[in-house]
């Protein structure tokens, strides 16, 4: 046996040199192996939500193409789907304050009083803003379709009453 070799595992033995040629083989495989694995979704679907040009400011956009429903919450307005359906899509928008049936709008939450330094102050919740009508709740009923294209698109989504 080579004087300079290390044992690896039971019986096994490496020279020196081996580590480090085994380190840099290992490395070089990581950041080709990091640069071929995708960053992220390929098909992103983002937009604003308005009713009459009034901000939908909290609810629930969904993509139905298919046999695929893919939904995202509003946001301040705005949606980011990820990997929508390609195609022909029906988009349905359900408000915060909407039951998720559209018939009647569900019952408002009480606001609750927080301890403050000034005594008992109503908390703030953020503004829903306006509410869809009930016909673009349901895949049956929603007039709005969009196609989608693949890719990064923005769409923004303009309901009327």
């Amino acid at each position: 046996m080579c004087r300079f070799a290390i044992p690896l595992i039971r019986g096994v033995f490496l020279s020196r040199r081996a580590p480090r040629h085994l380190l840099v083989v290992c490395l070089a495989f990581l950041v080709v192996a990091s640069g071929c694995t995708p960053k992220g979704a390929r098909n992103v679907v983002t937009g604003t939500v308005k009713l009459d040009g009034q901000s939908i400011n909290m609810g629930t956009v969904t993509f139905v193409g298919g046999d695929k429903q893919v939904s995202s919450p509003i946001v301040n307005g705005s949606y980011r789907i990820e990997e929508p359906p390609i195609g022909q899509v029906t988009v349905l928008v359900i408000g915060a304050t909407n039951s998720p049936t559209g018939d009647k709008p569900a019952e408002q939450p009480k606001i609750p009083k927080i301890k403050g330094p000034a005594g008992d102050m109503p908390m703030d919740l953020p503004d829903a803003g306006v509410n869809p009508p009930a016909k673009y709740s349901k895949k049956e009923t929603s007039p709005l379709k969009i196609e989608v294209k693949g890719g990064k698109e923005t769409i923004p989504i303009d309901l009327t009453k």
